[in-house]
């Protein structure tokens, strides 16, 4: 009889879970995952997001380091029996031309074109042409051109987003351009500091972009009057 009492007690531990308690097992998973799943959305877009600004930084970074190095080496071009010609042969709001001391192709110490523009699709071009000597000491813009995409596409100017470039005179004042955005002939021959503002953003929702701002001297150059 003692034996046959013990089984019933035995049955009762070995029931297992009810439903009840296995419906609350469910719903904590549940919870559970949904916390895990929207942590990981989360960092998923966080980590999206902070290699699209790593990425601009670097763009802009490298973009802005060229621009400076080209803009502060501006020099005159001189040409026989006349005022040397103005470095800046083209000065827009979103383009420019000048002549440059700054030449890493040789050993020789020559001058080059050197052209900043938007390409169609708002990408920064920098195209530069050799010079070629003629008269013995002078230099004409006529040698071999090359190109290459210096960032990604640039945001275009708004009411918080100044142009790409402004210049200013040696006394500081802003040269302003005319309805085309450009300036005259003897505007750039005044040129002595070009600000740039660079804005590059990617086409990835949720960024910000990246801007860099940047007053560049140009020491080399005097005043020239104007560009004919």
């Amino acid at each position: 009889m003692g034996v046959v009492r013990r089984l019933p007690a035995r049955r009762l531990d070995d029931r297992g879970v009810s439903l009840a308690e296995l419906l609350v097992t469910i719903m904590i998973f549940g919870i559970v995952l949904t916390v895990v799943t929207g942590m990981f959305v989360s960092l998923t877009r966080v980590t999206t997001q902070a290699n699209a600004t790593d990425q601009n930084v670097r763009q802009v970074s490298n973009g802005m380091n060229e621009l400076a190095r080209e803009i502060r080496g501006a020099v005159n071009n001189p040409v026989p029996n006349v005022a040397d010609a103005a470095s800046f042969s083209v000065a827009t709001t979103e383009s420019m031309t000048f002549s440059t001391a700054v030449n890493q192709s040789g050993s020789t110490a020559q001058p080059q074109l050197v052209t900043f523009a938007l390409a169609a699709n708002r990408s920064l071009v920098e195209t530069k042409t050799a010079a070629v000597a003629y008269q013995t000491s002078y230099w004409q813009f006529t040698g071999a051109v090359s190109k290459r995409t210096l960032t990604g596409p640039v945001s275009a100017s708004s009411a918080s987003v100044p142009v790409l470039f402004q210049y200013f005179d040696s006394t500081g004042t802003q040269l302003t351009p005319n309805a085309q955005g450009a300036l005259t002939g003897t505007q750039m021959g005044n040129i002595s500091t070009v600000t740039v503002t660079l804005t590059i953003k990617s086409t990835r929702a949720g960024d910000t972009g990246v801007t860099l701002v940047n007053s560049v001297g140009t020491p080399n150059l005097t005043p020239t009057g104007a560009v004919s």
